[in-house]
């Protein structure tokens, strides 16, 4: 208590005296450009660290990528992925799908950093990563198309169509991608389908209606010195949601009904000495929700936010056998509720200090109820500004933490988390230079680790933890055709944590006058543990280009491009025993009509 007392009078005093942000909620956001394919989240966040095992197609296997670390925090389950809206990560295992977004129809990614749980509930207990699709309101019929080629028979074709007509509104994606891969066996392919409608009621109220369909196909190459044959993992996955907003005056907000159908086949494969494997495990999971949210601005300006959210998940693993079904087991079949409520208050004083609290309260049916509280502060200068957070945030373990297995354990308890948070923003030289330092730390507890007892495997609250840090962002207007962006950080996590890098140095030179846009990019990460038992740790400094060239053929707007990674040639890993590949080529067209 006494530690907890001195951090929060320590990040509340240095907010004070040197530090902002726009929002005390959403805070953490970094620079983010509408052309996600040049910035990939990796590479233009400072605290952020993705996992990768090859080109893509991450996989769901045993040491498993594509997890998200904020701050130290992560490990897959730690941070909630949301697409327009809706929560993408699985509660059988909580881990998020990243194999199944397309950047195709990507317009825009924010981060949350630090624990998010007062608005997002479970699983943004280190964070949230928000993606938003590209919607164009523009009246009329249009169209864009993009085909690339690349390095190991890479390949990627996207197809986007838009219709407007009146009151109604509707957008189209089709993506197909896939790879041979960078080592025999690593091969992908992924095809997904995303239609956005949109029809204007009124004035007033809007209705929406979203639909996807993802298939993933991917191979496991297994490690560089056990080489694994038909590990294989076929996924689908089909999400459906209804949105109806609403905008007044005094009051704006919305409500979400969402379903999602998830099913995965996984083939664990074997090692050429070995026989092959008589099975496929299939994980299904039935995902239905409801999130409803208003905003309504009081006769003394203050705004008042109040919202909910349900969520249910039914998981279910099946033993598959290939030659003798009689044989098939049912390994679990258990599904997870939960009902949240929140509130949300916010007042400024003077037109300079902005000030708001907010709790969340959270019933479910398998944990102790939650109350998770928020509060922080903006002071507002013309040249600067000051944040100060304090929130608290959550992570519901599982259905397959709780269920499935020796290792599982009915009766875990929420992991739960504590982020304190100050920042200033500066703005130099008549704002062409701005920046922003972070202090953050973040208080941990309650976390399930599996641990042996008498050599049993069992899932326990056994974890406490703790991560701090500093981050430094910029963003450099040299003229009309140069940028320079760029942000450096430093995190201790205690005890020591897999893919937690030390330092992050991020480093971009941005070149635009038409017809050219150019980006040279450097990134460096330092001390990232890549195996927990021996402490091996790793590093790597990589260089990536990436050019347009604009132009009209027959008079409609065209782009010819070039994506170049690791320049250098650079020889590392970032999940033990899979090596990256050296230099990829990446050349593309798109045509709009």
């Amino acid at each position: 208590m006494t530690r907890t007392f001195w951090i929060t009078l320590f990040m509340l005093l240095s907010s004070l005296l040197f530090g902002k942000n726009e929002s005390a909620i959403s805070d953490s956001l970094n620079f983010v450009y509408n052309q996600s394919i040049l910035d990939p989240i990796s590479k233009n966040y400072s605290s952020i660290f993705v996992t990768k095992k090859g080109i893509e197609g991450y996989g769901f296997f045993d040491n498993r990528a594509g997890f998200i670390n904020v701050r130290g925090v992560g490990q897959g389950r730690r941070v909630a992925i949301y697409r327009d809206g809706i929560p993408m990560n699985l509660q059988i295992d909580g881990m998020p799908l990243i194999d199944i977004f397309n950047m195709g129809y990507v317009d825009n990614i924010s981060i949350e950093k630090g624990s998010s749980s007062l608005i997002y509930g479970k699983n943004a207990f280190g964070g949230v990563v928000n993606i938003t699709s590209f919607t164009d309101t523009t009246y009329g019929n249009s169209a864009n198309t993009t085909i690339g080629y690349g390095s190991f028979n890479t390949q990627n074709y996207n197809l986007n169509s838009k219709l407007n007509r009146d009151k109604f509104i509707s957008n189209l994606s089709l993506n197909y991608k896939s790879s041979d891969g960078h080592r025999a066996n690593s091969d992908f392919s992924r095809f997904d389908l995303y239609l956005r409608t949109q029809y204007k009621l009124n004035g007033n109220y809007n209705l929406k209606l979203n639909g996807s369909f993802t298939d993933v196909f991917s191979r496991n190459p297994g490690i560089v010195n056990r080489p694994l044959l038909r590990s294989l993992s076929d996924i689908n996955i089909a999400t459906i949601s209804f949105e109806l907003s609403n905008k007044f005056s005094k009051a704006n907000g919305g409500l979400i009904l969402y379903t999602t159908i998830y099913r995965n086949s996984i083939n664990e494969g074997f090692v050429p000495s070995d026989f092959p494997t008589e099975y496929q495990s299939i994980f299904k999971e039935r995902i239905f929700g409801v999130r409803g949210n208003e905003d309504f601005t009081l006769k003394n300006s203050s705004i008042l936010s109040a919202g909910f959210d349900y969520s249910y998940n039914a998981g279910n693993i099946l033993r598959d056998y290939f030659k003798n079904i009689e044989n098939n087991q049912e390994l679990l079949d258990a599904n997870i509720s939960e009902l949240s409520m929140y509130a949300i208050l916010k007042h400024k004083f003077f037109d300079v200090f902005t000030l708001e609290g907010g709790i969340r309260y959270t019933n479910n049916k398998s944990f102790k109820n939650e109350v998770t509280p928020h509060l922080g502060f903006v002071l507002e200068r013309e040249r600067y500004s000051v944040n100060g957070k304090i929130s608290k945030g959550y992570r519901s373990p599982s259905i397959m933490e709780l269920y499935y297995g020796n290792a599982s354990n009915p009766d875990l308890l929420q992991e739960s988390a504590v982020t304190y948070e100050s920042s200033i923003e500066y703005n130099f030289l008549d704002n062409r230079l701005f920046s922003k330092f972070t202090l953050f730390y973040i208080d941990m507890w309650n976390m399930v680790e599996q641990k042996r007892i008498m050599g049993i495997p069992k899932n326990l609250n056994t974890g406490f933890s703790e991560s701090k840090g500093f981050e430094l962002d910029f963003r450099y207007t040299v003229n009309d055709i140069w940028k320079v962006t760029g942000n450096y950080s430093l995190t201790n996590v205690s005890p020591l944590t897999i893919h937690v890098p030390e330092s992050i140095i991020n480093l971009s030179f941005l070149y635009s006058k038409y017809p050219f846009d150019a980006v040279i990019a450097y990134s460096n990460a330092k001390g990232y543990c890549i195996n927990i038992f021996t402490k091996q740790k790793n590093s790597y400094s990589l260089f990536d280009f990436k050019g347009y060239y604009h132009t009209k053929i027959y008079g409609y707007r065209s782009s010819f491009f070039v994506l170049c990674d690791n320049l250098l040639g650079e020889s590392y890993s970032i999940n033990q025993g899979f090596r990256m590949p050296g230099v990829t080529f990446f050349l593309g067209f798109e045509l709009k009509l």
